[in-house]
């Protein structure tokens, strides 16, 4: 989804969960790469 959806469904104990409905088609999905982390600083003393 573009926009962020929250869906919040109550289960009755023992039902089986809600299946996942993608609404995206995978093939328009694009991944991106985390970032770099930087090594932390030493300190002086």
């Amino acid at each position: 989804r573009e926009d962020l959806a929250v869906e919040l469904w109550i289960v009755p104990t023992g039902a089986t969960a809600p299946t996942a409905s993608p609404t995206v088609d995978a093939s328009e999905v694009q991944t991106t790469t985390a970032p770099r982390r930087r090594a932390p600083r030493r300190r002086r003393r």
